[in-house]
C-alpha cells in the first residue's frame, strides 16, 4: 500500500510538473507595480521561461491608476508582448533587474509591440545587458519586432542585446536607440543579426547625447524591404551622433530609404550627423544604387525641423568614404534640363515666376531628377513623345507641381522606378506615361501623386508591380487600370477620384497581375483606400473578388501582423464602403492581437468617411483598435468578442447595426481622449463579465448620425445594451454631445443614448465636470431664445437609473451647475436652462432631461422691478433656477 502511495504521489508530481512546463499566457492586471508579485499578473502567477507576458488594456480602464512595472530581479519569459492599455498609450518598464525573452520557433519573436504608443524600456544598473533577445529567422519572427502605430523607447540604463540569428524586425513601427537622457555612453543595442525595415513607416531612430553619441554595436546588416523606410538622426544641441553599421542591402526592389534628419541639414554634411556602413553600399554615378553600370535611385536623403513637420526637404543619396551616406551632388536648371550631359544629377527649381511651363526637348540619360519648384503653379510639358531619361524622380520642398505628356521615366533603361514626394502636403500632378519600358514602379514619402489622364498610365506590356509604399496615389477608373499590373500596398493609399460616378474596386487579394496585395513572400505592409470627388453623392466600393467574401487578417495577401488597414488621405472628401467581411484570428481564443482600422480625416466633410459594409468577427483575445483623425463607420451586426478601443477620430454605429450579437456580446467600447461614439446602432458589450461602454476623461459620446443627411437619423438614439460609464478628471471632462432640430413652437428633435434595463448609467464626474455640448448644424432649424425646450439626452429602460458619483439620482432632482457645463457659450448666455432627473424613461426607467427657457428681457425686468423692487426680483430670479434643486451633499 505505501508503495502504491508513493507512486501515486510521484505521478501527481510528475503531472504537476508538467503543467507548469505549459505555456501560459500571463497579463498585467495593473494592480501593483512589481513584476514580480503573483497578484500582478492574470492568472494569479509569475511568467516564466515557457510563459508569454503580454501587457494591454486588462485592468486599466480609468479611474485605475496606471502602475508601471518594476523589475528588479532577473526573469526569463517565452515572449514579452507589449499593447496600449486603456489609455492609448505605452508602458514603460523599468528596474535594476533584467529580463530575457526568446521564442525560436517559426513565427515567433522575443519582444513584440502592437496597437498604438510608446512603449519604454528602462532596465539594469548601466554596466550589464539587460535585456536579452532571441528568436526565429525570417521575416516573419525576430528576437524583436515593433508594429506598426507604436514606438519602442530603449533608454536610461538599458543595455540591449539580440542573440542567435533572429533579425530585429519593424513592421511599420519605429525602434528609437535614445541616448538623450539617462545614461547617454552606453550602446543601446547590440547585435550582429540583420534589422529588417518591413513597410511603409519602419524607422529606426537614433538620439544623440549632448556630449555626443557614437552608436557602434549594430555590426549587421540593415536590410531595405518593401514601402517607405526610415533611418532618422536626431542629435542633442551640439552634440555630435554618429552611427556604424555592418552593411546595408535592399531585400525588396520596391523598397525606399529615407536617411532623414531633424535639424538643419542633411546626414553627412559638416556639423551633421554621420550614418556609416563598414562594407560600402554599392553606388552608381554618384547615388546609392544596387547596379555598378545603371544608377537605380532607391535611397533619399532629407531634412526636416521636426519629425511630424511639413518643411521636408529630400535629395537622392550617395556614400562617401569618410562622412558616409551624403546628399548626391546635383546641378540646377530653372529651365530644360533634357539636354544636361549624361549622368547628371538634375535639381530643377524652374522659374522664379509663378504659373510658367517649361517644355523639355532632348533625351539624355540622366542619372536623378529632384524637382524643387522655387515658384506656385510649375509645369514641365514633356510633350507626346518625349521622356525623362532617368529612373528616379523625387519632388522636393512645399509647393505642387504638374508635369505633362510622354513618359514620366526612361523608355528604353530597365529598372525599378522610383516616384517620391517627400512632404506630406505637397502634391505631383502627371498625365505622363509612368509603364513606357515596362518596369515595376514604386510610389512613395508622405505626400500625393495624382494621376490626370485620360488613358491608362500604367499599361504594362507584362506583368509588374505597382507598389504604394507611401503617402497617396489617386487615380481614376480610366488612367490606373490595372490588368497587367499587380498593386502592391506597402503602407500607402489607392485613392480613387470617383468625379464621374460610383466606382467598385473588384480585384481578387493575390500577388498576380490585375490583383491586389498586403502580403507577399517576405513583403510586408499597411495600406488600403480612399476617394475624392467633384461630385456629391459618389461612392467608392471596394469588395476583393467581386463576391463580397471573407477576408481573414494574417492570412494570405492580406493584412498582416503588426500592420494596418488604412484609409482616407489628407485630401479625401468622399465615402469608402468596404464590402468584404473581416475575420481578424483564427475565433479561437489566444496570445493578445490588436487590428488596427486607422482612417485619416480629409476634408473632414459629412461624405468623408468609410463604411464597413460586412461583419467583423474574432474571439475575446482579439481587439479592434480606431485610429487616425477620421470618421469609421460599421454598418453591419458584428459579433467580434473582444474590446473596441477607439483611440481618435469618430466611430459610429449605424442604423441596424451593432457591436455585439444577443449570442455574441463584446468586450469593452472605450472611448479614449479626443475621440468620438456615435450613431443609431446598438452596443451589445458583455456585462456577465463587467464589459461595458466607458468613455474616457475628454472622450465624446452622442446619440444620432453625425454623417447623414437624413434628419431622422441625425437625431436618432444610440441604443447601449449594457452598463455605461462617462468619466471626467481634473484636467479633462467628459463630453456628451447631441444635435438639436427645432420642428415647432416649444418643440425640438434632439438625438440621444438610450439604456436598456436593468443598466445603470454612471456619471463619475470626480472634481470636474460634464460638459454638454449641443449642436445644430447649418442649414438645420435654430432654437429660437423666446422658446422652452425639453430636451432629452440620456433616457434609461426599467430598472436602469442614473448615478452622479456613485449616488443615484431620484426623478425630480435637479443637477447643480456645479456638475456640469452647457456649450458653445451661445446656448448656455441665450437660455436660462436646468438639467434634472424626471421619470420619462421607458417602462419605468428615467431620463436626463436639459431644459432651456427664455432669459427675462429687459423690458419684463423692469416691470418685475416696479412691482417688487429690485431685491425681491433678485429673490424670485434665484428661486426660479433652483426651484427644484436639490443639495446634494458629498455628491
Amino acid at each position: 500500500m505505501i508503495r502504491w502511495i508513493g507512486l501515486c504521489l510521484g505521478m501527481v508530481g510528475v503531472l504537476s510538473g508538467s503543467a507548469r512546463l505549459l505555456a501560459q499566457n500571463y497579463s498585467w492586471n495593473n494592480s501593483s507595480t512589481t513584476w514580480e508579485n503573483s497578484a500582478s499578473w492574470s492568472p494569479a502567477g509569475v511568467p516564466g521561461a515557457t510563459d508569454v507576458a503580454q501587457f494591454e488594456v486588462l485592468g486599466t480602464v480609468y479611474p485605475a491608476t496606471l502602475r508601471q512595472p518594476v523589475l528588479n530581479s532577473s526573469v526569463t519569459v517565452r515572449q514579452l508582448r507589449l499593447s496600449s492599455h486603456a489609455q492609448f498609450s505605452g508602458w514603460s518598464l523599468s528596474g535594476s533587474g533584467t529580463l530575457a525573452a526568446g521564442d525560436t520557433s517559426t513565427g515567433n519573436f522575443g519582444l513584440m509591440t502592437q496597437g498604438t504608443g510608446t512603449f519604454t524600456i528602462d532596465l539594469g544598473n548601466g554596466t550589464l545587458t539587460s535585456l536579452t533577445l532571441n528568436g526565429p529567422t525570417g521575416s516573419t519572427g525576430g528576437g524583436m519586432v515593433v508594429g506598426s502605430g507604436t514606438q519602442l523607447v530603449l533608454t536610461g540604463n538599458t543595455i540591449a542585446q539580440v542573440d542567435g540569428t533572429a533579425p530585429i524586425t519593424l513592421r511599420g513601427g519605429t525602434l528609437v536607440l535614445d541616448n538623450s537622457a539617462g545614461n547617454p555612453s552606453l550602446q543601446r543595442l547590440t547585435t550582429s543579426n540583420a534589422i529588417q525595415l518591413y513597410g511603409g513607416g519602419a524607422t529606426i531612430e537614433f538620439r544623440g547625447a549632448d556630449s555626443g553619441s557614437i552608436f557602434t554595436g549594430l555590426t549587421g546588416t540593415l536590410a531595405v524591404g518593401a514601402g517607405e523606410t526610415r533611418l532618422r538622426t536626431v542629435a542633442s544641441g551640439a552634440g555630435s551622433l554618429t552611427v556604424n553599421f555592418g552593411a546595408l542591402s535592399r531585400v525588396n526592389p520596391s523598397g525606399h530609404l529615407f536617411f532623414e534628419n531633424i535639424g538643419s541639414g542633411f546626414i553627412g554634411e559638416a556639423g551633421q550627423p554621420q550614418v556609416l556602413f563598414t562594407t560600402a553600399p554599392v553606388t552608381s554615378q554618384g547615388m546609392i544604387s544596387t547596379s555598378t553600370s545603371t544608377p537605380i535611385p532607391w535611397a533619399v536623403v532629407a531634412r526636416r525641423s521636426s519629425a511630424g513637420s511639413a518643411d521636408v526637404v529630400g535629395r537622392w543619396a550617395n556614400y562617401h568614404s569618410v562622412n558616409g551616406v551624403v546628399a548626391t551632388t546635383t546641378t540646377s536648371f530653372t529651365g530644360n534640363f533634357n539636354t544636361a550631359s549624361a549622368g547628371t544629377h538634375v535639381l530643377f527649381i524652374g522659374p522664379s515666376q509663378a504659373g510658367q511651363t517649361i517644355t523639355l526637348t532632348g533625351s539624355n540619360a540622366l542619372a536623378s531628377v529632384v524637382l524643387e519648384p522655387q515658384a506656385d503653379n510649375t509645369t514641365l510639358s514633356i510633350g507626346s513623345g518625349g521622356q525623362i531619361n532617368t529612373l528616379g524622380i523625387m519632388l522636393s520642398g512645399s509647393r505642387d507641381m504638374t508635369i505633362t505628356g510622354g513618359s514620366l521615366f526612361s523608355t528604353s533603361t530597365p529598372g525599378p522606378r522610383a516616384l517620391i514626394v517627400v512632404n506630406p502636403t505637397t502634391r505631383l500632378f502627371t498625365s505622363s506615361n509612368l509603364a513606357a519600358h515596362n518596369s515595376p514602379v514604386t510610389i512613395s514619402g508622405p505626400g500625393m501623386v495624382v494621376l490626370t489622364g485620360t488613358s491608362n498610365q500604367i499599361a504594362f506590356s507584362s506583368p509588374q508591380n505597382v507598389t504604394i509604399g507611401g503617402g497617396t496615389l489617386r487615380a481614376t477608373a480610366t488612367n490606373f487600370n490595372p490588368v497587367t499590373a499587380t498593386v502592391s500596398l506597402r503602407g500607402g493609399v489607392l485613392e480613387y477620384d470617383i468625379s464621374n460616378g460610383n466606382y467598385i474596386f473588384n480585384l481578387a487579394l493575390g500577388t498576380g497581375a490585375n490583383q491586389v496585395n498586403w502580403t507577399g513572400a517576405n513583403d510586408f505592409g499597411s495600406g488600403g483606400f480612399s476617394a475624392y470627388s467633384t461630385t456629391a453623392g459618389r461612392y467608392l466600393f471596394v469588395n476583393l473578388f467581386g463576391d463580397a467574401r471573407k477576408l481573414t487578417w494574417n492570412n494570405g495577401a492580406f493584412v498582416a501582423d503588426g500592420y494596418a488597414l488604412k484609409f482616407g488621405s489628407p485630401y479625401s472628401n468622399a465615402p469608402v464602403a468596404w464590402q468584404n467581411p473581416i475575420q481578424m484570428d483564427s475565433l479561437t481564443p489566444g496570445r493578445y492581437l490588436v487590428r488596427e482600422i486607422q482612417v485619416i480625416r480629409g476634408a473632414g466633410t459629412d461624405a468623408d468617411r468609410t463604411i464597413l459594409v460586412g461583419v467583423i468577427s474574432g474571439s475575446p483575445t482579439t481587439d479592434l483598435l480606431k485610429t487616425g483623425s477620421g470618421t469609421l463607420e460599421l454598418a453591419a451586426q458584428n459579433t467580434y468578442r473582444g474590446n473596441t478601443l477607439i483611440q481618435a477620430g469618430t466611430l459610429i454605429v449605424s442604423d441596424n447595426a451593432s457591436i455585439g450579437t444577443g449570442a455574441s456580446r463584446s468586450g469593452d467600447i472605450i472611448v479614449g481622449s479626443g475621440a468620438r461614439l456615435a450613431g443609431t446602432g446598438t452596443l451589445m458589450p458583455d456585462d456577465a463579465t463587467g464589459k461595458q461602454v466607458i468613455v474616457q476623461p475628454g472622450g465624446t459620446i452622442r446619440g444620432g448620425h453625425p454623417n447623414e443627411s437624413d434628419a431622422g437619423l441625425r437625431t436618432g438614439v444610440l441604443a447601449i445594451n449594457g452598463p455605461l460609464a462617462i468619466r471626467s478628471s481634473a484636467a479633462n471632462p467628459a463630453i456628451l454631445q447631441a444635435e438639436v432640430h427645432r420642428t415647432g413652437t416649444d418643440t425640438a428633435n434632439v438625438s440621444r443614448l438610450n439604456v436598456g434595463a436593468p443598466f445603470f448609467v454612471d456619471l463619475d464626474l470626480g472634481s470636474n465636470k460634464l460638459v454638454i455640448e449641443l449642436i445644430n448644424p447649418s442649414g438645420t432649424p435654430s432654437l429660437l431664445t423666446h422658446e422652452t425646450y425639453n430636451l432629452p439626452l440620456i433616457t434609461t429602460t426599467g430598472d436602469g437609473r442614473i448615478r452622479l458619483n456613485g449616488a443615484v439620482l431620484d426623478p425630480g432632482t435637479a443637477i447643480n451647475r456645479s456638475y456640469y457645463e452647457l456649450r458653445p457659450s451661445q446656448i448656455a448666455s441665450g437660455f436660462d436652462y436646468t438639467l434634472r432627473i424626471t421619470a420619462d424613461g421607458s417602462g419605468g426607467g428615467v431620463a436626463l432631461v436639459l431644459t432651456l427657457v427664455p432669459v427675462p428681457e429687459p423690458s419684463a425686468i423692469l416691470g418685475t422691478v416696479a412691482v417688487v423692487g429690485m431685491v425681491g426680483w433678485a429673490i424670485r430670479r434665484r428661486w426660479k433656477r433652483d426651484r427644484h434643486s436639490e443639495v446634494l451633499a458629498g455628491v
